[in-house]
């Protein structure tokens, strides 16, 4: 408790990273002692906690540099993710939507001046609402006691970021005269 009290105190003095704990686990941890009747008995050895610590931020060279000062405190990482910000999401999505609008448009027209008609008057548009929920990049800690760490610092993780694919699907409905 102590150890993620004091990972959590650290983390947040970066004003750029979100911090949230969670999966907090208590286990009995038992070993064996041999007795003089040759049979093996066992014996509560200690208590094993367990608890994970997640890191969120849109700058992920702060997630790394803090997720490397954690792991020197002896946590081992469970996870690193990236995933695109809400931010950026969005302004994908709004580009994305103009490029099809202008793109249906431009269509609608071309099937007007096919039929030989002069007029195009979008009267319903329809834009998907996918379910996505962006997050910044995180990653995820948990302490774990049977871990051996050199007295040197633990250097930060390497992670590059890959592509993420943003879609949309655009329905209307025109009136051509």
């Amino acid at each position: 408790n102590d150890a993620m009290a004091q990972a959590v105190a650290l983390a947040k003095k970066s004003t750029s990273l979100k911090i949230e704990t969670g999966q907090y686990y208590v286990s009995p941890d038992y070993r064996y002692i041999e007795t003089q009747t040759e049979t093996n008995k066992r014996v509560l050895d200690k208590w094993r906690g367990s608890q994970t610590l997640m890191i969120k931020s849109e700058n992920a060279e702060d997630v790394l540099n803090i997720t490397g000062q954690i792991q020197d405190m002896g946590f081992m990482m469970n996870s690193l993710d990236y995933q695109l910000s809400p931010k950026k999401y969005d302004e994908v999505r709004d580009s994305l939507m103009e490029t099809t609008i202008k793109a249906l448009n431009d269509r609608a027209k071309r099937v007007a001046t096919a039929l030989g008609k002069t007029s195009v008057d979008i009267v319903e548009i329809n834009i998907d609402s996918n379910n996505y929920s962006p997050r910044p990049v995180y990653a995820r800690a948990a302490k774990v006691e049977m871990m051996s760490i050199s007295a040197d610092a633990m250097p930060a993780p390497t992670a590059e970021s890959g592509e993420t694919s943003v879609s949309m699907t655009i329905n209307a409905r025109a009136i051509i005269k």
